[in-house]
């Protein structure tokens, strides 16, 4: 292969993707019933968000666990971060514990707001990169709020 292929991040990338491709594939027929927002978006719009965050996320991942100039307390504040974004789906349209998924959320946007703080100090390129993503988060957090009021 050549020596511009990087194999560690493509693993990551991959990982990434299957992982947002196997949560994706969770029933969720209640919400297609229930009382939205009328900022929520058309179905088919979040796959498409949801492979580029995820595309982000890996990249941002990759990058904090690869370069020796983030703290241990970002690393985990990472992990746990996308141990909470993965389990949100099953807990939302598995579980349909809505309120529990906007504390998740809640949770989500606080290790990100973290995360990017260091990341502004230390790498402002991936700051740059990883910010739609806390955009988006704080947008679904309206989304959800929304479904508990409204429903």
């Amino acid at each position: 292969m050549s020596k511009f292929i990087n194999k560690e991040l493509i693993i990551w990338l991959i990982v990434f993707q299957t992982i947002s491709f196997a949560i994706g594939t969770i029933p969720n027929t209640w919400y297609v019933n229930a009382i939205k927002s009328s900022l929520t978006p058309p179905k088919y719009f979040f796959p498409i968000v949801w492979s580029i965050l995820y595309f982000i996320l890996a990249y941002v991942g990759y990058k904090i666990f690869k370069e020796n100039i983030f703290s241990s307390t970002i690393k985990f504040f990472y992990v746990l971060q996308m141990v909470l974004n993965f389990s949100w789906r099953p807990i939302f349209f598995g579980y349909q514990m809505i309120k529990v998924s906007a504390l998740i959320i809640l949770v989500m946007i606080i290790l990100t707001f973290l995360i990017l703080q260091e990341l502004y100090k230390k790498q402002y390129f991936l700051y740059w990169i990883l910010l739609p993503y806390l955009i988006w988060i704080l947008f679904a957090e309206y989304l959800t709020i929304m479904i508990v009021i409204l429903n």
